[in-house]
């Protein structure tokens, strides 16, 4: 058993051996395969670079085809655009010249009616505006002519008051108005009356006053008698003692 086991052993060592060997040998023809593979693999290469030259050129050369297509259908586009559009506004302009653009016709009518109304606001204010104009122009007329005849009458009565008043001093200056001397006598007369009254009411008050003055003075005269009868000798020292006192002061 053991003798087998060593053989078994030796037998295995030998095959990984052997299996070292071939890779060995393997790994040593290696290089020399890739460089053989490379050196035939170069002409293709060049190829390659060519052909990817190529298709480059090809494949830009159709996206500027397509490009160039794209502009121009985008232009037809936008001018066919442009010209859809130009059609429209002309139709609707033709729709509302010839009055069915439903668009406009709203607003155009709301705008027709608010005309209506200010046209007719403002033709109401013009007239209110000449009738007030024709009342003023009324009334300061009329307030014109009553002032020239108002001047003229006051005017005319004023001539004729100087004229009377120049006649009525021309008759007083000659002594032929009765207008005026009628009344003046009156006055004459009554001034005359007055004046008699009053120097015989004058007279009778100085007669009054003489004769208070005559019966006081002869009550004066009494009573000084009575006192110088009774009392000489008081009144003597009164009198002294008045003019003493107006004497000295």
């Amino acid at each position: 058993m053991p003798s087998m086991k060593v053989e078994g052993d030796s037998d295995g060592d030998g095959d990984m051996s052997g299996g070292d060997t071939e890779r060995s040998g393997g790994s040593s023809r290696g290089p020399d395969r890739d460089s053989s593979a490379e050196e035939a693999d170069e002409p293709d290469s060049d190829d390659s670079s060519e052909m990817d030259e190529s298709e480059c050129e090809r494949r830009r050369n159709e996206c500027l085809d397509n490009l160039s297509n794209l502009e121009h259908q985008f232009s037809l586009l936008r001018e066919q655009l442009y010209n859809e559009r130009v059609k429209h506004v002309e139709y609707q302009l033709a729709e509302v010249r010839g009055g069915r653009s439903q668009e406009y016709l709203g607003p155009l009518r709301r705008l027709q009616e608010n005309m209506r109304v200010r046209i007719e606001v403002a033709g109401i204010l013009k007239q209110m505006r000449i009738e007030n104009i024709k009342h003023i122009y009324d009334a300061e007329e009329q307030a014109a002519h009553q002032h020239f005849k108002f001047s003229l009458l006051r005017e005319q009565l004023y001539n004729e008051r100087v004229k009377h008043v120049e006649y009525q001093l021309a008759e007083v200056r000659g002594g032929r108005s009765q207008e005026y001397l009628g009344p003046l006598r009156r006055l004459q007369e009554n001034m005359r009356v007055r004046i008699e009254v009053a120097g015989i009411l004058k007279q009778m008050r100085i007669e009054n006053i003489k004769h208070i003055y005559d019966a006081e003075e002869q009550a004066a005269h009494q009573h000084f008698k009575v006192y110088s009868v009774k009392d000489n000798d008081f009144v003597l020292k009164l009198y002294a003692f008045v003019i003493h006192f107006a004497l000295n002061g």
